[in-house]
């Protein structure tokens, strides 16, 4: 069974990177998109993991808004995306600061 340490909040995530960093030197950053009430709403999150010194996976799950599935262009859902996207930067930025390499996607864990 494979453990994960879980963060809601990117400056935790961002210290726990500091004082624990990646194995392989990657951090891995998405956005994600879930459907809600029938695919009408998606919630949209971003998502950075990264495999720490243990072979634990570290793991973001940062909640950003809600946004209409048939719409990315309307001023509510622009910025979701936008806050989607600052968080992405911050993340990024500090990652790369400290020498890591920002990939896409995610690690998950295998049942």
């Amino acid at each position: 069974m494979a453990i994960i340490i879980k963060f809601t909040d990117v400056g935790e995530y961002l210290n726990e990177l500091e004082q624990n960093p990646p194995t392989d030197n990657v951090v891995r950053l998405t956005k994600s998109f879930h459907d809600l009430r029938n695919g009408m709403l998606k919630a949209v999150a971003v998502v950075s993991t990264y495999l720490d010194q243990g072979c634990r996976i570290v793991r973001l799950d940062r909640y950003c808004g809600e946004i209409w599935s048939t719409s990315t262009e309307d001023t509510p859902a622009k910025m979701v995306l936008d806050r989607a996207n600052e968080i992405q930067e911050k993340i990024r930025c500090e990652a790369e600061k400290a020498g890591f390499d920002v990939r896409a996607g995610i690690y998950i864990e295998k049942d």
